[in-house]
């Protein structure tokens, strides 16, 4: 069940992930690991956490890894707002911004064409939802 949800977050952001990518359900959530690493006979966790059981949602570290390659659902940002999101800061969205004034819901933000978090769009706010401990300042 949990994979399902973790698919279905994937084709909401129309993202593939590499072929050299291997994912597997842990009691934490779904893992991802380069095949390659798979194939080390070693005891204990390989990859990193890509969608929380507890959160129901992508991760940061997913995102930092894999959310350039998305498909649909970017918003990319200035430095300033950048700067500001990932610090875990809600921001007002820029009045000229016409786009997100209408759009809602999650997106993968992007500076310079690189991912730095996911967030939450609503009511002319962007709010990222990056964990307490990813925060930078």
């Amino acid at each position: 069940m949990l994979v399902e949800k973790f698919k279905e977050r994937l084709a909401y952001f129309s993202l593939t992930l590499p072929k050299s990518v291997f994912f597997e359900e842990k009691k934490e959530g779904i893992r991802v690991a380069s095949k390659k690493l798979m194939e080390v006979k070693i005891k204990g966790m390989r990859g990193f956490l890509a969608f929380s059981k507890q959160t129901q949602e992508l991760t940061n570290s997913f995102i930092l890894c894999f959310g350039a390659l998305a498909k649909k659902r970017k918003l990319r940002v200035s430095k300033e707002l950048a700067l500001k999101l990932i610090k875990g800061e809600e921001v007002l969205v820029e009045k000229n911004d016409e786009r997100v004034k209408k759009e809602s819901g999650r997106f993968i933000v992007l500076f310079d064409s690189f991912p730095l978090c996911l967030a939450e769009i609503r009511d002319g706010r962007i709010k990222p939802l990056v964990s307490k401990g990813f925060k930078r300042g």
